[in-house]
């Protein structure tokens, strides 16, 4: 009987271990669908995707492996800052005027509001500037190799 109790107890554990974890993808890291089946048209050699997209590319190495030299992003301009996520790669510019392209690893506020903390994901260490809203021009949707 005891025996009983203890591996239902485990079996509960267990389940409400798995929504946390998965509560918590759901939020912070799930990638955002933000180009739907219907935006894209596949004819046999030709691929359309339908909305206001803009064509960039990657020019170092800070985003390897997931991103390469020279490949090329799908990438949407944001409405507002409640648009972009932790996760998304945002390309903005830094307060030394370099255009780079980085991932979003938090999202904090402080007096002057919203700013986003971003790392390269081959770099050790996250950026050490705040970036507003006003400084980013994309964010990445899809990549082309």
């Amino acid at each position: 009987m005891k025996k009983k109790y203890v591996f239902l107890l485990i079996i509960i554990l267990l389940v409400l271990l798995f929504q946390l974890v998965a509560g918590f993808i759901k939020k912070d890291i799930h990638p955002h669908d933000r180009i739907g089946n219907l935006d894209i048209n596949l004819e046999s050699n030709k691929l359309t995707i339908y909305g206001e997209y803009r064509l960039g590319s990657f020019v170092g190495k800070s985003m390897f492996p997931s991103l390469f030299k020279n490949s090329t992003s799908i990438d949407i301009v944001p409405s507002s800052s409640d648009k972009i996520y932790i996760g998304d790669v945002i390309t903005f510019e830094n307060p030394n005027g370099k255009v780079i392209s980085h991932r979003v690893v938090n999202i904090k506020e402080d007096k002057q509001g919203i700013y986003f903390v971003t790392k390269g994901d081959n770099n050790y260490l996250k950026d050490s500037y705040k970036v507003r809203f006003e400084d980013i021009e994309s964010i990445t949707v899809g990549v082309i190799w």
